[in-house]
């Protein structure tokens, strides 16, 4: 994937899981990942399920 789209992918992502917080808790051992994406980390950090 070229860097542009895994970006756009990355964006849709994360706002896919801030909409579905519930949904945030079966990706939360990614939220520690540092090759994720920092917007998927960030969204997967912010959401109310991974507190």
């Amino acid at each position: 994937m070229t860097a542009p789209a895994a970006s756009e992918a990355a964006s849709v992502i994360a706002a896919v899981l801030r909409d579905h917080p519930e949904s945030a808790q079966h990706f939360s051992h990614i939220a520690g990942n540092r090759t994720a994406a920092p917007r998927i980390r960030q969204a997967l950090h912010t959401s109310p399920a991974s507190s």
